[in-house]
């Protein structure tokens, strides 16, 4: 609302900045005043763990830079603007579909941090299970909307834009890959091992950088998406077999990501024969995404009891 009022009064650009940054003050005054917590002065002790867990953890902000990224840089040195912006579209898609596991990893941290001074690895275990139960819940989905309306929903930009069919689907898989890394992750972080966490960061950096380059140089754009895709996958790998070596055994819902496989089958054989019957253009396809959701939603939810029981919760009481 802020940049919109800014923008309107004539700040052009300079008012989308203004904007956020007006936002982000307003916000911060909003959760001091509602919050009981009051700022102050951390003590020696804090200071010293707060610099010890940093001189680690600033990887992880360097892994999500080169995540967003490296691959558009790389891609500046060996490809037209053009493609450039396609493949930007198709990474911009591919991101929204992990909001649901972002918001789970927020809400997994300060749970995890909080009983892992007791050791409790039960009980991380347990919530670990919960957040790669439901990571994947759009991510998924997504992979097979895009096998059948990946083309249409990309020439929403511009009818070339279509082209990118293909590099959004890999950069979905990439995406599909990272939920469950981060879940990984960020437990690893939660539980004040930022030093293992580093050391799966920084082979992924060192990874997604190599490939990037040569894969670029060598495929072209496509190679762009390939390696991102891979060293994403083994990042997913790396964050297992670190974890499970401080926790213990995980258990991975397989299960209940099989659901949201089959659901997401379900919904690709039910919009398929119809899409060359619906028109063309933005109308036409946003009516074919809607049964999509509406298929997978049915199905995934009559198969999963776990997921009928997260919805029911979420319901008003009355409902």
């Amino acid at each position: 609302m802020i940049q919109v009022a800014v923008l309107y009064v004539g700040f052009r650009v300079a008012g989308i900045t203004l904007g956020h940054a007006g936002s982000l003050v307003l916000a911060a005054l909003a959760a001091i005043l509602l919050s009981d917590v009051r700022p102050s002065l951390p003590s020696l002790a804090q200071l010293r763990s707060m610099l010890d867990y940093a001189k680690f953890a600033w990887v992880g902000a360097l892994r999500g830079r080169v995540f967003g990224w490296l691959d558009t840089i790389v891609l500046s040195f060996f490809v037209g603007a053009s493609l450039i912006g396609i493949y930007e579209a198709a990474w911009g898609i591919a991101s929204m579909l992990a909001m649901a596991s972002a918001s789970i990893s927020k809400t997994l941290f300060p749970e995890v941090s909080d009983i892992s001074g007791s050791e409790q690895f039960d009980q991380i275990r347990h919530y670990l299970d919960e957040a790669l139960a439901f990571s994947g819940v759009f991510v998924i989905p997504g992979l097979f909307g895009a096998l059948v309306l990946g083309e249409r929903i990309l020439r929403f930009y511009r009818p070339e834009f279509g082209q990118g069919t293909g590099i959004l689907l890999i950069l979905i898989t990439a995406y599909l890959a990272d939920v469950y890394a981060s879940q990984l992750m960020n437990v690893i972080n939660a539980i004040d091992r930022p030093d293992a966490a580093f050391r799966v960061n920084i082979v992924f950096v060192a990874v997604n950088a190599v490939l990037n380059v040569v894969l670029v140089w060598r495929v072209g754009w496509y190679g762009a998406a390939v390696a991102t895709a891979i060293s994403t996958v083994l990042r997913t790998v790396g964050g297992y077999i670190v974890l499970r070596s401080l926790v213990g055994s995980i258990s991975v819902p397989t299960g209940e990501i099989a659901k949201q496989f089959l659901a997401s089958l379900a919904m690709a054989a039910g919009v398929w024969p119809v899409v060359g019957r619906v028109p063309a253009g933005r109308p036409g396809t946003l009516v074919l995404v809607a049964l999509g959701a509406a298929i997978y939603g049915t199905v995934w939810l009559a198969l999963s009891t776990r997921a009928r029981t997260k919805v029911t919760g979420l319901l008003p009481v009355s409902i």
